[in-house]
């Protein structure tokens, strides 16, 4: 695993899980976000074997991320059973996400909206455990939104329709191609959709979007949720849900 990838997923973390808010593939449309660069300070010959870089005249903390595009640092406090401070500009925040630096596996961070104010941090922990969260990019704080992947199976409604002789499942008033002789055979595999992990969020037209993926037994997928969201100064509200089929 890559160790400067793992260090900035444990320090967004931090940033993240402190509020208690917890929050997922085909190809899923372009679109306009970006991936930063994760790197972990060097510190010559300072640097610990586990890439760590201890901060100069501190002996309470250890940069493990920096990102310069977004002028953000962490660093993790040893010994604090997982707590983390993170900084950007004259904005500082500690946090606790309950994980060492090591037991981080992986970390993204993208930019929600064009203007970069919310961030999307997505974790995912050595234990297989997967969490995402909204921040805002120059208070630091946690923006509200409930897990995407339970809003998706919440605003998730089959029908089966009639379509040119043979019966069709649709899920919120759209075709997913798939037909059937039995109506019992439909309802099955209505009833075995399921959102997946590989979400996407990105901005169109000013709207909050994400993308949430469907597939039937966690194998065959379909199409996806596309999920509408507006923010209300404190938190992201789902305002509308449609289903797209794969392009």
């Amino acid at each position: 695993m890559n160790k400067k990838i793992l260090y900035s997923i444990c320090l967004l973390n931090a940033m993240l899980l402190s509020s208690g808010c917890a929050y997922q593939s085909f190809d899923l449309p372009q679109h306009s976000s970006i991936h930063f660069e994760e790197t972990s300070l060097e510190a010559g010959d300072m640097q610990s074997d586990n890439g760590f870089a201890p901060l100069p005249n501190e002996n309470n903390g250890i940069s493990v991320y920096e990102n310069q595009e977004l002028g953000l640092e962490i660093n993790y406090i040893p010994g604090s059973q997982g707590n983390y401070i993170i900084t950007r500009g004259s904005q500082s925040q500690e946090y606790n996400i309950g994980y060492e630096p090591d037991a981080v596996e992986s970390l993204t961070i993208t930019p929600w909206d064009s203007n970069s104010l919310f961030l999307v941090c997505h974790l995912t922990f050595a234990d297989k455990k997967c969490q995402r969260y909204i921040i805002n990019s120059e208070m630091l704080s946690e923006i509200m939104i409930y897990d995407p992947l339970e809003t998706a199976k919440a605003r998730i409604s089959r029908e089966i329709i009639e379509n040119n002789g043979s019966l069709c499942l649709y899920i919120n008033q759209e075709s997913t191609g798939i037909f059937a002789d039995q109506r019992e055979t439909l309802e099955m595999l209505g009833h075995n959709i399921r959102p997946l992990n590989d979400i996407l969020f990105h901005s169109e037209d000013g709207s909050f979007l994400c993308d949430v993926p469907l597939a039937i037994y966690e194998n065959e997928k379909i199409g996806f949720i596309r999920l509408y969201y507006e923010f209300d100064g404190v938190g992201m509200n789902c305002i509308n849900a449609e289903f797209l089929p794969p392009n």
